[in-house]
């Protein structure tokens, strides 16, 4: 038998399901899925956090605000685990070459 019988976590789901409806949750939403997270193991958290973003994207052939509003969901969420002081690594060649004089 499939894997789509297994009890998957329902406040994924009920994340992905309210983040449908309004931009305006977001914010509470990326919250509760954080606090979630640290609490639980992180294989398990993202096999159904993936399982529930199957659904919203496979298929989908046309724009719609439901998918939209469902992946701009996903990629807040995502970038709550950056620091907020964390900025991208310089390559250590193109390093401040403003001061080189010819």
């Amino acid at each position: 038998m499939g894997d789509y019988r297994k009890n998957r976590n329902p406040l994924i789901r009920e994340a992905f399901k309210a983040s449908q409806d309004s931009f305006s949750v977001h914010p509470k939403l990326v919250a509760k899925m954080r606090t979630f997270y640290n609490s639980t193991d992180p294989d398990t958290f993202f096999e159904d956090f993936i399982w529930y973003l199957r659904y919203p994207i496979s298929g989908v052939t046309e724009r719609s605000p439901f998918v939209d509003r469902t992946l701009e969901f996903v990629a807040k969420f995502a970038c709550c685990f950056l620091g907020k002081d964390e900025k991208p690594k310089d390559d250590p060649e193109t390093e401040d070459t403003r001061n080189v004089t010819s």
